[in-house]
């Protein structure tokens, strides 16, 4: 009887431990699952944080380059009205330049006009591209002619067009006359030249006397063998006739 009661009791025991073995690994399944979906929470609100900032910055690339495209537009329509307007204010220049000395109301308007469509081109990001006393530049700057000076070689000491810039960027450039040095050297080069030419000619003039001369040696030469043998021809006839 003690026997079986003492079977029964380990056998109660082990019944006990299993079914809290089978609770403890249903709780750790349960936690692990719980784990699990929490992670993968974590997971998909990381995914999609990630791809909010990622739309977010393509949205913004975007908007910079669709503002960078709006105002490429604006200063290309502005470049085409101000070049177009540029030949007006040149005329407006040389008008006041060669004006008369005198004052008048109508030569006050004209300078009053001249200075608002100046005042409207820096409004705009026009400037006048500078040529007083400048090295010439190629990038600022074309040259039409270029004489004799006692300025530096290269110096601009005549301008014949202004010449704009539209936010830096040249839209037509100034038309100059540049200096190509002192005049002493000009001179001393064409003394120069002139003095080969001269030589060339001289030259040429003696070699000319010379084939004109043997040329005339040659005829007389040809004259006084053409008289000789008339001579000689005539002298035996002479003989006969006096027979």
């Amino acid at each position: 009887m003690t026997k079986e009661t003492e079977e029964t009791k380990e056998t109660d025991e082990t019944k006990q431990q299993e079914q809290l073995s089978e609770e403890s690994n249903t709780q750790i399944w349960e936690d692990s699952k719980e784990q699990l979906q929490e992670n993968s929470k974590d997971k998909a609100l990381t995914d999609m944080v990630a791809l909010l900032k990622r739309t977010q910055a393509s949205f913004e690339n975007f908007r910079k380059q669709t503002d960078k495209r709006i105002s490429e537009i604006q200063t290309s329509a502005s470049k085409n009205m101000i070049i177009q307007i540029l030949p007006v204010v040149d005329n407006f220049h040389l008008a006041l330049k060669n004006a008369p000395q005198e004052k008048s109301d109508f030569l006050e308007g004209i300078e009053l006009i001249y200075a608002q469509l100046n005042s409207l081109l820096e409004d705009n990001k026009v400037q006048i591209i500078n040529t007083e006393n400048q090295i010439f530049d190629p990038y600022f700057h074309e040259a039409l002619m270029k004489i004799a000076s006692e300025e530096p070689e290269n110096t601009i000491i005549e301008e014949f067009q202004r010449g704009y810039t539209l936010h830096g960027n040249v839209i037509r450039h100034a038309r100059v006359k540049l200096s190509a040095g002192k005049k002493q050297k000009n001179n001393t080069k064409i003394a120069n030249s002139e003095m080969q030419r001269n030589e060339t000619i001289s030259s040429n003039s003696l070699l000319k006397s010379e084939m004109q001369r043997n040329k005339n040696i040659s005829s007389t030469s040809s004259l006084n063998s053409e008289e000789t043998r008339n001579g000689n021809i005539s002298g035996p006839s002479s003989e006969k006739s006096e027979e």
